[in-house]
């Protein structure tokens, strides 16, 4: 596969033109929650809600990419800038950084609409999953980062394999891609 088809596929929306199917958004918005749900619980609660309400922008429809979209988004992200300078010390602390990386992540998921941005998304999980390990430090922690790796998976299964797949067939397809790789994880 050539570079220039490569990109092409990785920026792609749908044939028909029409956004993903709620399937596939559901798996990358999973994904993301428990992702985000250890750090979540960690930091302040205005994280939470600068969160939830920048992924609820995802929902608006169409009016999400025009001004009143855009003037939310801004809003959004300097309530992050606030909060984070009211809640800590330094800007460059890790719960102050990771703060404005989850309103971020946040942000962009309210705006995805493309394959670029659901595999953007996808990949920020990762991250926020393995900061999120950071905060526990016991056997809960490796069976909810089995669980993450599972939605990942089932998440880019989903992704890939377009409206044509169901919930349980991305989750069975991701189980098993997921069951092969465990004695590499071991």
């Amino acid at each position: 596969m050539s570079q220039l088809s490569l990109s092409n596929f990785i920026n792609s929306t749908p044939q028909s033109g029409h956004q993903f199917s709620f399937k596939v958004e559901s798996w990358v918005l999973l994904t993301l929650l428990l992702a985000a749900l250890p750090s979540l619980l960690h930091l302040p609660l205005w994280v939470a809600l600068i969160a939830f309400l920048g992924g609820s922008v995802h929902y608006l429809g169409r009016w999400r990419y025009g001004l009143y979209g855009k003037i939310l988004a801004g809003a959004l992200l300097c309530a992050t800038a606030v909060g984070i300078w009211i809640s800590y010390e330094s800007w460059f602390s890790g719960d102050a950084v990771l703060s404005f990386f989850i309103a971020v992540v946040f942000l962009k998921w309210g705006e995805s609409s493309s394959r670029r941005d659901y595999l953007l998304l996808i990949f920020a999980a990762v991250i926020l999953a393995a900061v999120g390990a950071l905060y526990w430090e016991n056997l809960l922690s490796l069976l909810h980062m089995f669980i993450v790796v599972l939605s990942l998976t089932a998440s880019l299964v989903a992704l890939n394999a377009g409206d044509d797949t169901g919930w349980w067939a991305a989750l069975r397809r991701g189980g098993g891609l997921f069951l092969l790789a465990m004695p590499i994880m071991a």
